[in-house]
């Protein structure tokens, strides 16, 4: 597999042969060859990041990963590879959305060194490896194990909780006409974060952002009645915040509303001329 990797155009043929082996022998619930987890390791080691799209690379390199990349050789390697990339992102070589299964399949297999590798250090290190992850399709780190989320947040509390708020699911699609709910996980980090209305703050920018992503009528006005169920919060200042804010996109919400019933007033008037 290395032999045919090194060959100019054998990588993508290399992985796709050894992702179906490893396919293979989970379907006959084999376990799998030592020599061909060292392959897998190596081979994701030597990844040519760039900016070429291939939807087959990008699932054969989840699939090697979730196989491949587990123990102490495997946080090692993640760390590596997820550090290339950022480096190749910010030198515009690559395109980080394009490697969304692989990303995801490295955040699968150990989750608190992808975190170390795209987000660690400083302000500006967290915030170049957060926006390569909300670049993704699918948000790895919704996927993170609760206790390693935390873990890696609580070790520099008062940055990592309202930065991790930015990247993560907020809120599901419910029922049609039912108002959108919380996710588990936006609720828990709320709880756990020291510092509740810096969390709060990017909540409440994800609700206004996606109210401008829903050219609907009323987006605004439904996602708002996510505040209305947050759990009380015994620290006043914090009640203090969200009944301003609620004040405060409700006023947004009822000036779109009226542009869009003069909109439609407007329409109405030509449509009848």
């Amino acid at each position: 597999m290395l032999e045919i990797a090194s060959k100019p155009g054998g990588f993508d043929v290399a992985a796709d042969v050894l992702n179906m082996r490893l396919h293979g022998d989970q379907q006959a619930k084999k376990e799998h060859a030592l020599e061909i987890i060292e392959a897998g390791r190596q081979l994701i080691r030597q990844m040519p990041f760039g900016r070429t799209h291939n939807d087959d690379l990008d699932a054969s390199l989840d699939g090697i990963s979730k196989a491949c990349l587990g123990g102490e050789e495997g946080r090692v390697i993640v760390g590596e590879v997820c550090r290339k990339l950022k480096d190749a992102a910010a030198r515009y070589e690559a395109c980080a959305f394009y490697y969304n299964e692989f990303i995801g399949g490295l955040f699968a297999a150990q989750p608190t060194a992808a975190l170390d590798a795209l987000c660690g250090g400083g302000t500006g290190e967290l915030e170049k490896g957060l926006g390569i992850i909300r670049d993704l399709r699918q948000n790895p780190i919704d996927s993170v194990p609760e206790a390693e989320l935390f873990a890696w947040c609580d070790r520099e509390p008062t940055t990592r909780y309202p930065a991790i708020a930015t990247a993560i699911g907020i809120c599901h699609s419910s029922k049609e006409g039912e108002p959108p709910q919380w996710t588990n996980l936006a609720l828990r980090l709320l709880d756990k974060a020291c510092d509740r209305i810096a969390v709060l703050q990017q909540y409440i920018a994800q609700i206004e952002l996606m109210s401008c992503r829903g050219f609907s009528t009323g987006a605004l006005a439904s996602n708002i009645k996510l505040l209305d169920s947050l759990p009380a919060d015994a620290d006043p200042a914090v009640g203090r915040f969200v009944a301003q804010e609620r004040t405060r996109l409700g006023l947004i919400a009822d000036v779109q509303a009226h542009r869009d019933r003069e909109g439609e007033r407007e329409r109405d008037e030509r449509f009848e001329y």
